[in-house]
Order: C-alpha cells, then sequence, then structure tokens
C-alpha cells in the first residue's frame, strides 16, 4: 500500500510522545508498505527511504488523494471533505485523550471553548473515519461508548485497532553518565531516581518531591533528578507544574542537593543513556478523569530500558506492568507508599536486577511491528470491502467546526488586546 502518515511535529532530535508514536508508525509500515510522511517543516526530502513532504492544506490534500491511506493523530476536518468519493482510507489514531487532559484546565481562560473544539473534532473522527486507532481496553471501551451514542453502525461504523503504545528493538549498551555528569552534586556511587519526562498538571511531581524527603532520611545520598527541559512547540505553558515541585524542594530543603532539576529537553537519540545512569524510575500522576485512559511513552521508555519504576497505579500500562513484577504501584496521592516502595529498590539490588529482568521479558511484546500489523489489515480490509462511512453531515460538521474556530480566535484575539490595553 501507499501509506501517508501525518506528524503534528517537526523531524529534529527533540520530539514529543505524539511526534515519537507517528515516527514509529511510520517505520513500521515502511518495513512493508510505500510510506511517506508530512511534517511541520521538513528538514530533508527523504528519510530512510520515506519521502519527507510539508504539513501544508494544500500539500496534505495532494498527497492523501494519491495514497491509499492517510493515518493521522487527528484528521483535520477538511481532509474529511477532500477524500470524499476517493478510495483513500482515512485512519485517525486516537491514542492520545487530549480533551481528558485539558479537563484539568478548569481556571484557564477560554478552556470550555477549546474543549468544546476537541470534542467537535473528536466526534469528526469517529463519523467520517474508516478506521480509529486506540492504545488500550480502556480507550477502546470510551470509544465503543461514543460510537453508541452517535449510532454508528455497519458501514457508517469505523472500524476500531488496538495499537498500544510500542517500542523500538533494545536499546544499545551505554557506558556515558550524562545525569552524573551534569550535576557534580552526584557521587560515583549515589543511586539515582529519575523522574522521566516532564512535570505536567495531571502528574503529581510534589509527591514525588515529598517521598524523596522520606527516602533521604533513610539514604541521605539518594538523589531524584527531574528532567524538566521545556517541550519543543510546548503549547499549554500553563500545563507545566515545574516550579511547584521546584518550590517544595526548596520548602524541604532539597533542592540543588538532592533534587535535581535537568532543565534541558533530552535529544532522543540519547534517552538510553540517561535511562541507563539512573537506578530507579519514578512518575507519579493525579487521580485525574485522564488518568485510566493514558498511554505515557515515558513508562514505555523505562520498560524499554529495562530501568525498574515506582508508579501510581490505575491505567493500563502501569498495571501491567506490576503485574508482570517490573513495576511498584502506589495509590495516587500515597507519599508514605511511594516513598517505601522507592527505598526497597534502592536498599535491594537482587529486587531491582528481577524487575529488570521482568520489563526486558515483558518488552518483547511491546514491538512496533506485531503491533501495528492489525492496524495494516483492517485498512486491507476497508479497503476490500468497500464499506465508506456516511458523508451525509460531512458538509454540516465541517463548516461548523472551523467557523467555531474563527470564532473562538476571535474571541482570544479580543482578550489579547483588552489585556494589553489595560
Amino acid at each position: 500500500m501507499r501509506v501517508l502518515v501525518v506528524i503534528q511535529g517537526g523531524g529534529g532530535a527533540k520530539v514529543t510522545g505524539p511526534e515519537i508514536r507517528g515516527w514509529a508508525l511510520a517505520y513500521a509500515f515502511a518495513e512493508h508498505h510505500e510510506v511517506t510522511v508530512a511534517l511541520h517543516d521538513p528538514p530533508t526530502a527523504e528519510r530512510d527511504g520515506m519521502r519527507l513532504v510539508e504539513f501544508s492544506r494544500g500539500t496534505l490534500i495532494r498527497e492523501a488523494r494519491r495514497h491509499d491511506a492517510v493515518i493521522a493523530p487527528t484528521i483535520p476536518p477538511y481532509l474529511f471533505a477532500a477524500l470524499r468519493g476517493t478510495s483513500t482510507i482515512a485512519v485517525s489514531d486516537q491514542y492520545d485523550p487530549v480533551e481528558l487532559e485539558l479537563s484539568v484546565f478548569t481556571e484557564q481562560p477560554g478552556i470550555r471553548r477549546y474543549l468544546r473544539a476537541q470534542k467537535d473534532a473528536r466526534e469528526a473522527q469517529l463519523r467520517f473515519s474508516d478506521v480509529v486507532a486506540v492504545a488500550g481496553a480502556s480507550q477502546r471501551g470510551l470509544l465503543e461508548n461514543e460510537l453508541e451514542v452517535l449510532k454508528l453502525t455497519g458501514a457508517r461504523r469505523p472500524a476500531v485497532v488496538t495499537v498500544p503504545f510500542g517500542l523500538p528493538d533494545a536499546p544499545p549498551a551505554s557506558s556515558a553518565h550524562p545525569l552524573r555528569d551534569a550535576f557534580p552534586q552526584i557521587g560515583a556511587d549515589d543511586p539515582i531516581v529519575l523522574w522521566w519526562g516532564k512535570c505536567w498538571k495531571w502528574f503529581d511531581a510534589e509527591s514525588a518531591v515529598r517521598a524523596m524527603g522520606r527516602v533521604v532520611e533513610r539514604i541521605p545520598n539518594a538523589r531524584l533528578v527531574i528532567s524538566a527541559g521545556k517541550a519543543p512547540k510546548a503549547k499549554f505553558d500553563l500545563s507545566d507544574r515545574t516550579e511547584i515541585a521546584r518550590d517544595t524542594a526548596r520548602e524541604l530543603g532539597l533542592l540543588d542537593t538532592n533534587v535535581l532539576f535537568l532543565d534541558e529537553w533530552t535529544p532522543y537519540d540519547r534517552r538510553h543513556e540517561y535511562l541507563a545512569d539512573a537506578d530507579v524510575g519514578l512518575t507519579l500522576h493525579a487521580d485525574t478523569p485522564e488518568a485510566p485512559f493514558a498511554a505515557r511513552a515515558r513508562y514505555m521508555d523505562y520498560l524499554w530500558a529495562g530501568l525498574p519504576c515506582v508508579l501510581a497505579h490505575g491505567d493500563e500500562i502501569a498495571d501491567r506492568f506490576g503485574r508482570s513484577g517490573f513495576a511498584r504501584l502506589v495509590a495516587p496521592g500515597d507519599v508514605d507508599a511511594a516513598a517505601d516502595a522507592v527505598i526497597a529498590l534502592i536498599e535491594r539490588p537482587q529486587e531491582r536486577a528481577s524487575a529488570s529482568a521482568a520489563g526486558l521479558e515483558l518488552a518483547e511484546s511491546y514491538r512496533w511491528p506485531a503491533l501495528v500489523a492489525p492496524l495494516a489489515e483492517a485498512i486491507a480490509e476497508r479497503a476490500r470491502s468497500g464499506a465508506r462511512p456516511s458523508s451525509a453531515r460531512l458538509a454540516r460538521s465541517v463548516s461548523t467546526y472551523y467557523l467555531r474556530r474563527a470564532s473562538d480566535h476571535a474571541v482570544q484575539r479580543a482578550r489579547i488586546a483588552v489585556g494589553q490595553a489595560s
């Protein structure tokens, strides 16, 4: 097949979770199919046998119409309209529950309008996509319920395929020590606990820092490194809770001694060096509506590197890690339990080794080519069957979506102007 993969990002070394997944899908499909990648500001015209094209409206429409399938995290509504009457299979990868993530921003001006736009976009994905991908059983259940509410049946109902967040081949061995090199406070034998990724609002870095305070009481030379670099092209700075974590560390007298902040975005192709330099991973999430449906790239990096970790339970991946023996799970917000779990992993090297071995075994079930195979089959089956979603409501849905966007942008510009004038 000729497959167009749309990535909402760039082709540089600093990438976010959606970009990681997009490139992984592209490489997995490229093993058996002809792949073109659309992205912002492509650095070259080709990468590893895949054509790279500009992510612009005109180029996207032209390329999508000449491909057998287009895969995107969100198919732009205008593209649904442009593909009407063609044989191109539209695949919406709904692995990232954006609307649930942003629902925690109740205090943010304009959040209701933004959430409404996200809801409109989600409904368009379900009404007009041929295939919808999700990352796990919880997301699938949520989506199936939405399809029932929309009364989509038969040919009007998209095929739903589960494609978990996967892993590349095992990382190369590393003798580098980027964490210890970055912080002279860390001694050669000091145990390192790594908070991998940003301190977004739906996480609970504050509890992690407080748990570290308990850890240090027992293991004074233990260090917590929080990778707090600003995400490239970050759109929602209000979601960043790094400063709260920093203030908590300062309050506890741990800042720049036992709690350290890595204020740079780690290059993707060097991430294994940072993970290999740590002894324990630590990521805690808050008790939010997003948590049960999350598919977190940072968890998968822990698994990829075989780094034993402490996680909050309540999402599919964490719970599977816990059942396998790879991760220790604690209740969201339970500082004492998190501290006890970290101490146990630091003080018991044999248990760490056992957890790491369990993780490396589990990692084999998450390799990208095997995970993508059902999606490729669903695309091929949809093309063979000739079943297509109804376009009866397409024109109205597209026009309503863009009219609302224009209205929201006008309100936002007015709010900015009023703020500047005052």
